[in-house]
């Protein structure tokens, strides 16, 4: 009786073409979304909070951490759908 017996660099070769076929028969297909505002009003926006909000980061309230803050980005999105331009946040 014939062993069946696959040695490892069989086995690495097969597991290789396994792989390259499985990733050759992905095609994604990416929808690309448009942001709507729908019927929201996003002409004016104010954030109020603490020290999270205004953007403190490292120890410190600095110009790039109010950039990078949480009312910031919130903002930022509003804007790519005609909203309001500025961020006012108030801190507590």
């Amino acid at each position: 009786m014939k062993s069946l017996y696959i040695n490892k660099i069989d086995f690495n070769k097969m597991m290789l073409a396994v792989a390259v076929l499985g990733l050759a028969a992905c095609k994604p297909s990416i929808d690309t979304i448009t942001p709507d505002k729908g019927t929201a009003d996003f002409s004016r926006y104010i954030a109020v909070g603490d020290s999270y909000t205004a953007g403190f980061a490292d120890g410190g309230l600095y110009l790039e951490g109010q950039r990078n803050s949480i009312p910031e980005m919130l903002a930022a999105q509003m804007r790519n759908v005609g909203g309001g331009g500025i961020c006012q946040s108030v801190f507590y």
